[in-house]
């Protein structure tokens, strides 16, 4: 199977450079034509008072922050998972191996429906009550529950943090202007990468330290799952914020320019008249 995706990638880049050599006219008028209608936003844009090009709302930064707690939680389930299974219940490689193939089947599933589940509620909405999820399942998962509990909360806790995953990228980057999306993406998936980091090097210290902590913990709560404790203090604190700044959301979403498409959304007459004058400026310099 590898050696058949090797062989097949690159037949696809041969098609796409030929393709775009072929019809590379077409793509740069494209370009030049979406280029000139961002330019005409942004004047409008300034002349009635609305943001600065690459303004970053707030709630990018929060959703930002949400995405690095949800990596942290990840982590910590991740790493300390198959070293609870088999100091608890004796489970080996084996039935960790089923357990793994049944919540990545599981969390696939989810996925799938995540869009529809953001449509119905909204996503912020979504987002809350997933961080909400994620805090209880994670927490009862690890207190060394029975293990058909365990095996089921597991489950319910990755499938939760691969909805969040995917809600909140696809939040991040409604919120940012179109010209900043691509930045906006990308430091998310930065921030996932250091959520990840950290949660696996402090959640395999704590999980090694179960028994020092052990005597200070409340009675409910078990001391290999402290690592997990300290994630979900992190997600009803994610959860909290982001259920407070709703409203955030949907003003910083309702503010982006929308892209006009005649006939159904035609320009007034002015500014039809100006993005045509501009186009006709920038292929003049083309030539």
């Amino acid at each position: 199977r590898y050696r058949i995706m090797m062989v097949t990638c690159p037949l696809f880049c041969v098609f796409g450079w030929v393709a775009l050599a072929l019809c590379g006219s077409e793509v740069r008028k494209a370009h030049k034509e979406e280029e000139a209608a961002s330019e005409l936003r942004q004047v409008s844009a300034s002349k009635s008072g609305e943001h600065k090009s690459g303004y970053w709302p707030a709630a990018y930064w929060f959703v930002a922050a949400a995405m690095g707690i949800g990596a942290f939680a990840k982590a910590s389930a991740t790493v300390i998972w198959p070293l609870f299974i088999n100091d608890v219940y004796s489970w080996g490689s084996s039935e960790y191996a089923g357990l793994l193939l049944t919540e990545n089947l599981f969390t696939a599933g989810m996925v799938f429906i995540c869009p529809t589940l953001s449509v119905s509620m909204g996503n912020a909405n979504l987002v809350t009550l997933l961080c909400v999820m994620l805090a209880l399942t994670g927490t009862f998962a690890f207190n060394e529950p029975p293990p058909a509990v365990h095996s089921a909360t597991a489950f319910a806790f990755f499938a939760a943090q691969g909805m969040l995953d995917q809600t909140l990228k696809a939040l991040g980057t409604l919120v940012v202007e179109a010209s900043a999306q691509g930045k906006a993406f990308a430091l998310l998936s930065m921030l996932c990468s250091l959520g990840d980091a950290a949660g696996s090097g402090i959640a395999a210290r704590l999980y090694e330290q179960a028994p020092v902590l052990a005597p200070w913990l409340p009675p409910f709560l078990k001391g290999r799952a402290v690592p997990l404790a300290l994630a979900s203090l992190l997600l009803v604190l994610a959860a909290l914020v982001l259920g407070t700044a709703r409203k955030l959301f949907t003003n910083a979403a309702n503010r982006q320019p929308r892209r006009i498409s005649p006939p159904d959304s035609p320009l007034p007459i002015g500014e039809a008249q100006e993005t045509a004058t501009l186009l006709q400026r920038r292929r003049l310099v083309s030539d």
